[in-house]
């Protein structure tokens, strides 16, 4: 199972790169949740934004409906966060940039599952491993999910998606501790949306994190643009990690 677990944590990770492509957004009155969770199994997980973001599914019908096209077809979203700024862009009517924003996943088999301190380190263990093979753009299980999700998002904004994904990089450990594994990626991605190309190099944190015997995905992006967006995100990455197991 861990194999699978690590395969799709990367998958989720390419796969939300595509909101970068995102088109513009209908305006609607925010309900500005304060407490924001999710109930897996008999547990109920607080799941607090990183610093200076706001979780967004919550508040937003269209931020809800675009978070779920660009899920992996066998996770559930449970959280979608973008910058506070980019929220105000949004409760005015425009479109904000969609160059930083976060997500929180579940595999969904394993979702009311106890998942055991044996388990986390076994998952660790298989991507620390397997790295090479399950950031390989070329596999056919990312090859089917990328259509699945060019798929949901055509029929979203009604114009014909499509995504390559050229190059994926690891660039280390963030953090390694109990119950927490985070790793910096590099994203190289081409899109086609409606005849509009652009290649995007997006940096992903991606962590494996452990809370109330459940196992979550956190995924934060921001896209490459200079030589300290790497500490900026990583800084963001372990910051939020602290944020999400202080609420549990």
């Amino acid at each position: 199972m861990s194999l699978r677990i690590s395969r799709l944590l990367i998958l989720t990770a390419v796969v939300l790169a595509i909101s970068v492509a995102a088109q513009a957004q209908t305006h609607e009155a925010p309900s500005q949740a304060k407490v924001f969770s999710a109930v897996l199994g008999d547990k109920v997980i607080a799941l607090p934004a990183p610093e200076g973001f706001e979780e967004v599914t919550s508040q937003f019908e269209t931020m809800k409906a675009r978070f779920n096209a660009i899920e992996a077809p066998d996770a559930d979203m449970l959280g979608g966060y973008l910058p506070a700024s980019d929220c105000q862009i949004l409760r005015g009517g425009q479109t904000p940039a969609f160059t930083y924003y976060a997500k929180v996943s579940v595999l969904r088999t394993v979702r009311n599952e106890v998942f055991s301190t044996a388990a986390f380190a076994e998952t660790v263990d298989v991507f620390q491993k397997n790295s090479q093979t399950l950031l390989d753009p070329s596999s056919d299980y990312l090859e089917k999910t990328m259509k699945h999700v060019e798929q949901e998002l055509t029929k979203l904004d009604s114009k014909e998606t499509k995504m390559v994904v050229n190059e994926t990089k690891n660039l280390g450990v963030i953090e390694s501790r109990p119950n927490v594994y985070s790793v910096l990626m590099l994203l190289n991605l081409n899109f086609d949306v409606g005849g509009k190309q652009s290649q995007i190099p997006l940096l992903a944190s991606l962590t494996f994190m452990r809370v109330k015997d459940r196992l979550l995905y956190l995924v934060a992006y921001r896209k490459y643009q200079a030589k300290t967006d790497a500490a900026t995100l990583s800084q963001l990455s372990r910051k939020w990690n602290e944020i999400i197991l202080a609420a549990n």
